[in-house]
């Protein structure tokens, strides 16, 4: 939309429809705006990556404690089912 509004204004300009000035003024506010949208679509998009990494080393977390509660188990059985003291 606001790309689009660019457009517009310096077909504008270039038809005389639009006085300079005030079409500078204009793009340079509509360039501004772009830029901002840009920059809190890559905020948004670094916050569901690091939300999906952060997931992602949660579950790998949960495996690690699982396997290692299988393994305690197994050396446990092995050992007769004697604590780690004993």
């Amino acid at each position: 939309m606001l790309k689009q509004k660019l457009v517009d204004l310096g077909d504008a300009v270039m038809s005389g429809e639009a006085i300079r000035g005030d079409a500078a003024v204009a793009a340079t506010c509509y360039g501004t705006a772009i830029k901002a949208i840009e920059a809190l679509v890559k905020v948004r998009e670094l916050e569901e990556s690091r939300l999906v990494e952060t997931g992602l080393k949660v579950e790998e977390q949960r495996e690690l404690t699982k396997r290692l509660e299988e393994l305690e188990d197994l050396l446990a059985e092995k050992n007769g089912r004697r604590g780690w003291g004993a």
